[in-house]
């Protein structure tokens, strides 16, 4: 979840913050939504959880101020959902269906698929939806 507030100096400030269904158990309407509980199979202890996101995000923050974006980057990649595997996609404005393989995401947001005919297409939030 991310509020940017515009200034009128041109500059821009962002408030990010994360959400995390921790012991859901139902999710009627939302077919693709899940939570820890669901996957685990157990409840978490909250106050726990709330103690190790916070310990991982201060890691990281000391990380990324001595070394910078470019392993975070990497990570990311390597960790991307579906990378480098062939996959079925729709196209939101046509509703065609495409196949298509996750290569990347550029610094700017774009999602970079490469198409069967081995072109590249660049898609922005929500141009495209990964079929289940």
């Amino acid at each position: 979840m991310i509020e940017n507030i515009f200034k009128s100096n041109g500059a821009i400030e962002s408030v990010v913050g994360i959400g995390i269904n921790v012991n859901q158990q139902d999710f009627d309407a939302l077919p693709k939504a899940s939570s820890i509980y669901n996957i685990l199979g157990k409840p978490v202890a909250k106050d726990k959880l709330l103690t190790e996101i916070l310990h991982e995000i201060t890691e990281t923050f000391t990380q990324y101020k001595n070394n910078g974006s470019e392993p975070f980057w990497a990570y990311f990649h390597e960790h991307l959902y579906r990378i480098n595997t062939l996959s079925l996609f729709v196209d939101e404005r046509t509703q065609n269906q495409f196949k298509a393989v996750v290569k990347q995401v550029t610094r700017n947001g774009l999602l970079v698929l490469e198409l069967e005919n081995k072109t590249l297409r660049y898609c922005s939030l929500k141009e495209v939806t990964l079929v289940y």
